[in-house]
């Protein structure tokens, strides 16, 4: 879990989880493989 964006991009964003934008490291629970935080990575390489 991680919080990107939620709504519709990039029109509203409705932060239903709590959060608007991005939330604090650790903020939700680690995944499957007990990594936290690891979607920024995927996002930059795939825009990249």
């Amino acid at each position: 879990m991680c919080n990107i964006f939620e709504g519709e991009f990039p029109v509203e964003n409705t932060a239903e989880d709590g959060y608007v934008g991005t939330s604090p490291v650790g903020a939700f629970p680690p995944n499957g493989d007990g990594l936290h935080d690891v979607a920024g990575n995927v996002w930059e390489r795939c825009r990249d």
